[in-house]
């Protein structure tokens, strides 16, 4: 799993993160998620960078980010 969140990240968040990553709301909104199986890519774009938050499990990705911003 380690490896396809790290081919998911390299492919897709390296080339155009804002066609792959979808928009978050609420306390996380400036955020994006990037699903890779079961597991959430939680970043942001600034500038020309790409910030990533969290990597967790879906159950609990959001509540686990939010403590983290």
């Amino acid at each position: 799993m380690q490896r396809r969140i790290q081919r998911g990240i390299e492919t897709r968040l390296t080339d155009s993160p804002e066609r792959f990553g979808e928009p978050l709301a609420g306390t996380l909104k400036g955020f994006r998620k990037l699903r890779v199986g079961d597991y959430r890519v939680v970043f942001s774009v600034v500038g020309d960078e790409v910030r990533i938050l969290a990597i967790v499990h879906r159950g609990d990705a959001y509540q686990r980010a939010e403590r983290r911003v």
